[in-house]
């Protein structure tokens, strides 16, 4: 991430080099015959044949690795998206980085979640909840009402399965 050199007299250097931490695997994918409507409704996991590329970005949105031996940390899928090896990711990818990061305090374990078009699906391909969020930059609110409907569903012993925070009032 950094590098801090200081000379130190009278003959020293002293040299700090300060690392990136790994927030997420970023994965792109292409697939031409997927709608969004068919994506939303009908989410299935994506073929070894879709993935062109992974990446690994930081919490900033800085793409700065293609080596993911080793992590233990959320996969997020791209479609139609580029990335590009040391650049901050465009909105969308910051706002997911930004929202994973936020559902862990809530105990929530996201370890595949992905981005189509304007929406950040967690958990698609297999465990529960399945959550949408609409990645328009106010995430705070969608955060706020997921909170408050985990603790409802705490409260009342319920499993939920599905919760959609696209809209005012979200569907669950």
């Amino acid at each position: 991430k950094n590098i801090n050199v200081s000379r130190l007299f009278p003959s020293s250097v002293k040299m700090e080099v300060v690392f990136r931490d790994p927030a997420a695997i970023l994965i792109s994918l292409k697939n031409k015959e997927a709608t969004n409507s068919s994506l939303l409704n009908n989410i299935a996991t994506p073929s070894a044949e879709q993935i062109k590329d992974f990446y690994v970005s930081d919490n900033e949105g800085i793409t700065f690795s293609k080596d993911i031996n080793g992590l233990n940390i959320p996969k997020v899928y791209l479609y139609d998206l580029s990335i590009s090896m040391g650049k901050t990711e465009n909105d969308l990818v910051q706002n997911s980085l930004k929202i994973l990061d936020k559902i862990k305090t809530l105990g929530i374990k996201a370890e595949d979640s992905l981005i189509k078009d304007v929406f950040l699906i967690i958990n698609p391909f297999i465990g529960e909840p399945k959550i949408i969020f609409r990645l328009n930059g106010k995430n705070d609110i969608q955060i706020a009402s997921l909170q408050l409907i985990l603790i409802e569903a705490k409260i009342n012993e319920e499993t939920l399965g599905f919760i959609d925070l696209r809209f005012d009032k979200p569907v669950v």
